[in-house]
């Protein structure tokens, strides 16, 4: 929602959309996204840019 600026139905039908794309089960791929984006963030660090969290979004499921 954040990186997007999208509102909670949008944000959901993009990551219900990648899931169904990469044939992942929603609940497993948005704990995947969110354990990697952790990773970019550590504490006091700046928001990473929207491309790294696209390259997370868009290759995800091939780490599920």
């Amino acid at each position: 929602m954040c990186v997007y600026r999208l509102d909670a139905d949008a944000a959901f039908e993009l990551l219900r959309s990648r899931s169904m794309e990469a044939n992942v089960k929603l609940r497993v791929l948005a704990e995947q996204l969110m354990a990697e984006f952790r990773t970019l963030i550590p504490d006091g660090a700046p928001m990473p840019s929207r491309s790294e969290f696209e390259r997370i979004l868009l290759t995800a499921h091939e780490r599920v």
